[in-house]
C-alpha cells in the first residue's frame, strides 16, 4: 500500500483499495484485526495471513481511529524514492 502525501480519494481509488484489502487480503478476519491492541499482535497477525505488518496496520487504522494510525505508523516503512525511477 503506497500512501502519497496530500492525496485524496476523489476517484474512489482509496476506497476500492481498502475494500480489496479487507475482503481479499484479510481472508475474512477484519474483526480479529480490529481487536488487536499492540504492534506485536498486529505483526503476528500479518505473519499468520502472509502480508506485511505495515499493510495490516494500515488496513486496521483506515477502519478505526487516530490511535490506530499511531500504531500503524510504527509498522510502516518509507519507500525509497529511487525505487520509483
Amino acid at each position: 500500500m503506497i500512501e502519497l502525501e496530500g492525496a485524496d480519494d476523489e476517484d474512489g481509488g482509496e476506497t476500492a483499495a481498502s475494500t480489496f484489502a479487507k475482503t481479499t487480503l484479510l481472508q475474512g478476519r477484519l474483526n480479529e484485526l480490529r481487536s488487536l491492541k499492540t504492534r506485536e499482535d498486529v505483526a503476528a497477525f500479518a505473519r499468520d495471513i502472509g502480508i506485511h505488518p505495515g499493510l495490516a496496520a494500515a488496513i486496521r487504522a483506515y477502519d478505526l481511529d487516530q490511535d490506530a494510525w499511531r500504531l500503524a505508523s510504527k509498522l510502516r516503512e518509507k519507500l525509497d524514492d529511487s525505487a520509483l525511477i
